[in-house]
This record gives C-alpha cells, structure tokens and sequence, in this order.
C-alpha cells in the first residue's frame, strides 16, 4: 500500500538528520552545518516534499499494477480450492442449451456468455483429501442435483481442471441436526419461550432456585437447525 506523501517526506527528513554530513546543528563553524534551516520555504525542504510526492505517486502506481496482476492469478488455473469451488458455482447447465467452455486470450477458462439464470449450483465445499485430489460438495438451495446435472459437472471439470487436479463430487439432501435441551426461566419472564430460544439474552442463562425467586418448572425444546 502507498505510504502517504508525509510519511515519505518525514523519512527522508529523519534519514537526513542522521547524517553527520549533511545536518550536523553544533558545528562550531555555521557554514558547516548542514541543512538545518526550518523554513517552510527552504530549498532542501522543498526538495523534500518534491521527491516524497514523487516516490508517493510511484507506489500508487505499483499498487495498481500489483492488483492488476493478483487478479488474474485469482481468475487463473492454480490448481486451488479456491479456484475450483468459484469454477463451480460458476457452472452453467441447460437440457436445451448445451454449454460449452472456452479458453480466453488471458487464459482463463469460462464460458462464452455468462448466464446467472442457468447456474444450478449455489452451494459448494470444497474438501482437500490429498495432493491433487478435492472432494466438492455441491447443492442448490439445499437441494441435491438432479445425476444428470452431477455428470454435466464432472464432465466440465474434467475439461478445466489442471493436469493431475482429481475432484469427487457429491451431491445429497441437506442434513439436520436436532438439539435437545433444557430451558431454565425466572418466574417474571414475560418474553415468549419460542422467541428468547431463537434471540438468546441473559435471562435464559442457567439459574440456581433460590426461596425468594422459585424458577419456574423447566421446559424442553427441540429445534431443527
């Protein structure tokens, strides 16, 4: 990231000042002393300024060309998981419209039109199992995919994939998990049961009865997640 123009001049000035040469305030002869004029208008502290707004636009530069070229390592083939699940939420299927993907001058690999609306997947994990091989959970809206779709997938991988990058897929049912509990509330809890459950607050944490407060009879609920 570009330092600011007054960071960059600050430095130069602090890298002046610790050279005897150049900035020495307590040599007897006044001639000798360097560049320890304080004027805003001094010639050296222009200077200053002119290199640091220099080298400031120069790091811009460079910081413009640096994300130039990580994006296109992004959109590149690494052989990454992360590269694979983009590729596949990227996936398109259509039982009319076969697609077909395509490498670009830059490299990449993609489709030739980009269509939102025949992307069936929007789910997906990646799970690296060893060295070049990824096993890829993938799902639509929880929805397992038809197996047509699932060979389309594979198939499509097959083409993009880099050489000796193996990817599994698997596609099923969502699972739920069931979470069996108990509930202690105070006697003046005034807030629905079902609603403090979902929106957890203080007054739901485990209490210990007590004569003056008597907690009210415990409750059990079952929630599907």
């Amino acid at each position: 990231m570009a330092r600011s123009i007054s960071t960059i001049q600050q430095q130069i000035i602090d890298n002046i000042r610790g050279n005897t040469t150049l900035y020495n305030p307590t040599n007897p002869d006044p001639t000798q002393r360097g560049l320890t004029s304080t004027s805003q208008v001094s010639y050296w502290l222009a200077w200053t300024f002119i290199v640091a707004v220099a080298i400031n636009l120069f790091e811009q530069v460079l910081d413009i060309f640096t994300a130039k070229v990580e994006a296109q390592v992004a959109q590149a083939a690494p052989s990454a998981a992360q590269w694979t699940q983009n590729k596949i939420l990227e996936f398109q299927y259509s039982d009319t419209n076969p697609q077909v993907v395509q490498v670009n001058p830059d490299f990449t690999v993609s489709y030739p039109v980009m269509d939102a609306t025949l992307q069936v997947i929007n789910q997906c994990a990646i799970v690296p199992l060893q060295q070049g091989i990824y096993l890829a959970k993938v799902a639509f809206n929880g929805n397992k995919l038809p197996s047509l779709q699932v060979s389309a997938l594979t198939a499509y991988l097959e083409v993009i994939n880099p050489a000796g990058i193996t990817t599994a897929i698997v596609s099923e049912q969502a699972d739920y998990l069931a979470v069996t509990g108990t509930v202690f509330t105070t006697h003046n809890m005034r807030a629905p049961l079902s609603k403090v459950l979902y929106r957890p607050s203080p007054a739901i944490a485990p209490t210990c009865p007590t004569p003056a407060h008597p907690a009210a009879p415990t409750r059990r609920a079952l929630m599907a997640l």
